[in-house]
């Protein structure tokens, strides 16, 4: 949508500056000959296509520059720092939003832990422990325009340094802690000393916007939310394509039945606890093992 995009050019634009003091690099959009960031060209069959170019960013993607030095994380954690502080004066009704990879709705995830066959106890626990620990505390904590996509892929590298911070389209309003929470997970990944790399990170960025005991005590659950998100969408992207070769149908319509199921196990979540504290946990599972089993049944003679 143009708003989407728009917010994307103003976050860059808001960024640019202090971001470049220190040696990082955005991609910013190159105007057109109109003097607006995007054009339109017709296409082939004759129907409009919103065109827009950014400028090109050096460096190589964070992963492939394992293992990180002390300086690179403390250059994540300044380069972290000093962007939700430039991003803090960004103020857009566009930022108002929500996505498959807001952290401050990593609940939305949890459902797909039924997909995971290795631990699964352990992958509940942690979901259990964000939605306990973090959940509650988020909407009073600072609020502020984030990049909230930090990645292993969009953090660019040379020589050891930060040169670059890439692809700005997850940008929304959410607790400004997590992103620093997304940027830890993925930096920590296959390192031996996991906390210690975060630390690094986290020291650095409170040197330039500092963190409040709140946000810290919230910090740890935001990681292991942010981890078990990317976890459970890859179990479910593996799961996706074997069903759909088992079914004989493309992923795009597996995808679909997915969604409709995840969205309909959230939405009766709470509504079913409720009726448990009613009716009795014995009661309702068996109801629920009734309408499982119907259906279940249903779908085995089902033609097609």
């Amino acid at each position: 949508p143009p708003e989407a995009i728009a917010l994307e050019h103003a976050a860059i634009e808001a960024a640019h500056d202090d971001l470049s003091r220190l040696g990082v690099a955005l991609p910013r959009f190159v105007r057109a000959r109109s003097g607006g960031i995007e054009s339109t060209r017709p296409g082939d069959d004759g129907r409009p296509r919103r065109l827009r170019v950014l400028e090109w960013v050096p460096g190589k993607p964070w992963l492939e520059s394992l293992p990180p030095g002390a300086d690179s994380l403390k250059d994540l954690g300044r380069m972290l720092g000093t962007l939700d502080v430039a991003l803090a004066r960004v103020d857009a009704d566009a930022a108002r939003r929500t996505h498959h990879w807001d952290l401050a709705r990593a609940s939305q995830h949890r459902p797909l832990v039924v997909h995971v066959s290795n631990r699964r106890s352990l992958v509940d626990q942690a979901f259990h422990h964000y939605t306990a620990s973090a959940l509650p505390r988020l909407a009073s904590l600072p609020h502020a325009l984030i990049h909230g996509d930090a990645n292993d892929e969009n953090v660019l590298v040379e020589r050891g340094r930060i040169t670059g911070l890439i692809d700005f389209g997850d940008c929304l309003r959410n607790p400004t802690i997590c992103e620093l929470a997304i940027a830890i997970t993925y930096a920590m990944l296959e390192l031996p000393d996991p906390l210690a790399a975060g630390a690094e990170v986290v020291t650095a960025y409170h040197a330039v916007r500092p963190v409040s005991r709140d946000e810290l005590q919230v910090l740890v659950p935001l990681v292991l939310a942010q981890f078990l998100c990317s976890f459970a969408a890859t179990t479910m992207n593996v799961a996706i394509t074997s069903i759909a070769n088992d079914l004989n149908t493309n992923v795009s319509g597996v995808q679909t039945a997915i969604t409709a199921f995840t969205l309909t196990m959230a939405a009766l979540m709470i509504p079913g606890s409720k009726l448990t504290d009613i009716w009795g946990r014995k009661f309702c599972f068996r109801i629920g093992l009734l309408v499982y089993g119907a259906g279940a049944l249903i779908a085995a003679f089902s033609q097609g």
